[in-house]
């Protein structure tokens, strides 16, 4: 699982670069087209594959409490990443 959300991290990196590039002339990034894919992977790793690392990780509860606080650490990380960017894109910020 790890593995997967990693590899969908590194796939937001190229599909921002291509929105990014692939944008018509005129058109912001609040209103590109080119980025609506970005946009989708980004929410469905930071909503369904952040609630998903936690209960795999609560369930497999590793050992060294230091490494559960990391996975916990990182999993709240990318659930509060998609309430930030849509509050950016609200307050224009």
């Amino acid at each position: 699982m790890t593995t997967i959300f990693f590899v969908g991290v590194i796939a937001q990196f190229f599909l921002v670069g291509y929105g990014l590039f692939a944008m018509k002339h005129g058109a912001t990034i609040d209103n590109a087209k080119s980025l609506d894919a970005h946009r989708g992977l980004g929410f469905i790793l930071s909503d369904f594959g952040a609630i998903l690392l936690l209960i795999l990780t609560l369930l497999a509860w590793p050992r060294p409490r230091a490494v559960l606080y990391r996975w916990i650490a990182l999993v709240v990380l990318a659930f509060v990443q998609s309430i930030l960017a849509t509050v950016g894109g609200i307050t224009g910020v």
